[in-house]
């Protein structure tokens, strides 16, 4: 037979037996309810990215359609950079080549106005300048916007 003692052990055990029992129910409830929570946040994580996948390849088509248009335009308007090599320079100088007739613009035939320029003192020092013994002339042709033409002529002392 079973003594008291050990009937009151077995009573004990069997006590701790269903709390740990109890716990261990508790806490598989919570798990289950724990990967209930996560499959739902998998499951809108994987729609999320099945569109954001799709998003990708229509932004990916653009890119490409885009692409194909900067260069065609990039043919087109812009040129490339081209870096001119300084061994092949040209053996002609710079400017009206020796042989050809040169161009200018026409002289005007009727000069409204002439003025004679000169300096009567220096413009540093202020003394008295003698007057020149050789000019040039410039003529300036101003064009205001309502009046005729007015040509001027202006002899200049050097």
């Amino acid at each position: 037979m079973i003594s008291q003692k050990q009937l009151m052990k077995m009573r004990e055990e069997m006590r701790a037996l269903r709390q740990h029992k109890a716990r261990l129910e508790r806490s598989a409830q919570q798990l289950r309810d724990k990967s209930e929570k996560l499959e739902k946040t998998v499951g809108k994580l994987e729609k999320e990215n099945k569109n954001l996948r799709g998003k990708i390849d229509v932004l990916k088509e653009k890119l490409s359609a885009l692409l194909g248009i900067k260069e065609k335009l990039a043919g087109m308007i812009f040129k490339p950079n081209k870096k001119k090599d300084k061994g092949k320079k040209s053996k002609r100088k710079r400017g009206g080549q020796k042989g050809h007739k040169g161009k200018s613009k026409v002289t005007p035939t009727k000069i409204d106005e002439c003025k004679h320029c000169y300096l009567s003192h220096c413009p540093d020092c202020g003394e008295k300048v003698k007057r020149a013994k050789k000019v040039y002339k410039k003529i300036v042709q101003d064009i205001p916007e309502p009046q005729p033409v007015i040509t001027t002529q202006y002899t200049i002392e050097k």
